[in-house]
Order: structure tokens, then sequence, then C-alpha cells
């Protein structure tokens, strides 16, 4: 299928992309600003909700009918983890996973200081 994204079939679904974010200090309600923004301008729901009592660490969790992108600052409260899976049966088209990959990068890196540590 060519110009379509198809995760590898197994028991664990691997993200059909995957990017880490530097997230420095005092810069995490203008992360969460972006996120939604970037939520609202592709039309998706959107989940942010602490992982510990102190809300140091968080989880992010946005959903459409074909894709689904989950992360967290679980393993390093200074860097984000955002995957991008396949919600349901339909493959994702990559130009879409691409359009949405460089909304995000976009939509997250206007907050200073915040940075693509890793993407894959």
């Amino acid at each position: 299928m060519a110009g379509q994204v198809m995760p590898v079939k197994s028991r664990v679904q691997l993200p059909l992309h995957k990017i880490t974010f530097t997230l420095p200090e005092n810069t995490k309600d203008a992360f969460f600003r972006q996120l939604r923004q970037f939520a609202d301008t592709y039309g998706f729901a959107i989940r942010i909700a602490p992982i510990t009592p102190d809300g140091e660490q968080f989880g992010v969790q946005m959903y459409q009918e074909s894709i689904k992108l989950l992360g967290d600052n679980a393993l390093d409260t200074k860097e984000v983890f955002i995957g991008f899976y396949q919600q349901g049966e339909n493959a994702v088209p990559a130009p879409y996973l691409t359009r949405l990959v460089d909304g995000l990068k976009q939509a997250v890196q206007a907050v200073p200081g915040v940075t693509v540590l890793k993407e894959s």
C-alpha cells in the first residue's frame, strides 16, 4: 500500500512515529497550552493528567478516529515522549501522519526552550 503507514502486527502495538521533547523547568503550563492548541487545530480529543501526586509527571492522550497520540514524562521530568499510534483498523495515510508530526513539533517548539531531543 503505497503512501500509507501500517504498524507491524504483534501483541504490542508499536508507534508509527515517536518524538521526545525537552521540557525545561517552568514551561509545563505553556507546553500544555500548545498541546491543547494542536489538539484543537487537528480535531483531537485531549486529556492531560498527572501520574504522580505532585503533578510533576503527567500523561497525555489525544484521540481521533484513525490515530492516537500517547505520551508522558514518566522516565524523566525534563523529557516528554509522544508516540503516534494507529487507532482502529484503517491505515494512517503517510502524508497525514507527516502533517500531524510537523504540526505537533511546530506547536510545542513555540514554547521557549522546548526542542526535539529524539525522533524516529
